[in-house]
């Protein structure tokens, strides 16, 4: 299907005939990607959303470099006003994370700054798991996510900061510092902890944190 043709289709015509391009094309490039884009940032229909980032994310891990940094890109609110779109990026993006595959980084890293809770969620939730495999690129974002307005995106941005504690990371002090006087007793408890296992690394700063909160080192 051409663009122009693709145009001329209403809304609904478009995504039927999309998931049945989609579902006979099977990751091969036989769809015009440029309609895939357009969908991607217009469209409502969930099934095509999910299909169109599937097909993205595929033609990204096979080399593909412009669509994975356009992928990516569309986490962004600023670039892409498309709320389902982004959350259902986040969500794919998370679920990359889980196996330790970092394709949706960037598309992490700015989606902790959307205007939607949930989507900032899926973005930190995305985080916490890289940080997990040991991803130190990760730091902005979770540094970023301790000041969140919503008590459990601010749980998952420490739970990542623990796990880059755990490897010795020293950029997450600041971070942890904001944590320790979380209104959440979880949080704070998160970040305590955190704070210990940088201390018994040698931190003087992570020590000098600690005696002034009246922890016993």
């Amino acid at each position: 299907m051409s663009y122009g043709a693709a145009r001329k289709l209403t809304s609904r015509q478009l995504n039927a005939n999309l998931r049945r391009a989609l579902k006979q094309s099977e990751g091969k490039r036989v769809v015009n990607s440029r309609v895939l884009k357009e969908n991607l940032l217009k469209s409502s229909d969930e099934r095509v959303l999910e299909e169109v980032v599937k097909h993205f994310v595929v033609m990204g891990e096979k080399g593909d470099v412009k669509i994975k940094l356009f992928l990516n890109r569309c986490a962004s609110e600023k670039f892409n006003k498309n709320s389902n779109s982004r959350f259902k990026i986040l969500v794919r993006f998370r679920e990359l994370a889980k196996k330790g595959d970092s394709f949706g980084l960037k598309g992490l890293l700015v989606g902790v700054r959307d205007s939607n809770k949930h989507h900032r969620e899926y973005a930190l939730r995305g985080l916490s798991l890289l940080a997990a495999k040991g991803e130190t690129r990760t730091l902005p974002g979770l540094l970023h996510g301790v000041k969140d307005s919503r008590e459990y995106n601010r749980g998952w941005a420490l739970l990542g900061l623990r796990e880059l504690s755990k490897k010795g990371e020293k950029g997450i002090l600041p971070g942890l510092l904001v944590g320790v006087k979380d209104f959440s007793k979880y949080n704070r408890g998160i970040a305590l902890s955190s704070l210990r296992e940088l201390a018994e690394r040698g931190s003087v700063e992570a020590k000098k944190a600690l005696k002034e909160l009246g922890e016993v080192i």
